[in-house]
C-alpha cells in the first residue's frame, strides 16, 4: 500500500499543466487500487482490486459500505453487491489528489445509499443494521433540505 501512495502522491505533485489527462484516466480505467483487508503495516503487501473513479468515494460516515463489504453477498439478481469503497481510511493523505483532481465523489448520493440498505437488508435483519441506517437517514436528509435551511 505504501508503494501505490507514493505512484499517487508522485502524480499528484507532477500533474501541474496535465490535471485533464490524469482525470480522464481516472475516469475511464479502473486505477484506484483499494486493499481487501487494511493492515497496519503500509509495507505490507496486500491483495486487492483496482476500481473505477465511479466505484468509489472518498467517505462513509455511516459504516454501510465496510459492512456491505464485508459480508460480499449476492443481491436478488444473483450479481456481486456494488463495490463501493470509501478511500479516506486507505489514504488518508491523498484527499485533495482523490476530491480535487480524479473527481471522487465525497459520499454517497441518496439512491447510492438507498441501494446498499436494500443490499444490507437482504443479509441483517432489521435489529443488526439498525445502527448503519440511523446514521444513514439523518445524513441522507440534506440531499432534500433546501440550502437556505442548512445553512442557517
Amino acid at each position: 500500500l505504501a508503494q501505490i501512495t507514493r505512484l499517487y502522491s508522485f502524480l499528484w505533485s507532477e500533474m501541474t499543466g496535465d490535471g485533464e489527462k490524469v482525470l480522464n484516466f481516472f475516469q475511464s480505467e479502473a486505477s484506484i487500487f483499494v486493499p481487501e483487508v487494511l493492515s497496519t503495516d503500509t509495507h505490507a503487501l496486500v491483495s486487492g482490486q483496482f476500481l473505477f473513479q465511479k466505484d468509489v468515494i472518498w467517505k462513509d460516515e455511516t459504516g454501510c459500505l465496510d459492512l456491505l463489504f464485508q459480508t460480499a453477498f449476492a443481491n436478488s439478481d444473483g450479481k456481486r453487491a456494488p463495490q463501493y469503497r470509501a478511500l479516506k481510511i486507505i489514504y488518508p493523505s491523498l484527499q485533495g489528489f482523490f476530491l480535487e483532481e480524479c473527481n471522487v465523489q465525497d459520499v454517497l448520493k441518496f439512491y447510492d445509499y438507498y441501494n446498499v440498505l436494500k443490499l444490507l437488508s437482504n443479509a441483517f435483519s432489521p435489529r443488526e443494521i439498525l445502527d448503519q441506517v440511523s446514521f444513514t437517514l439523518p445524513a441522507l436528509s440534506f440531499d432534500f433540505l433546501p440550502i437556505h435551511l442548512i445553512i442557517t
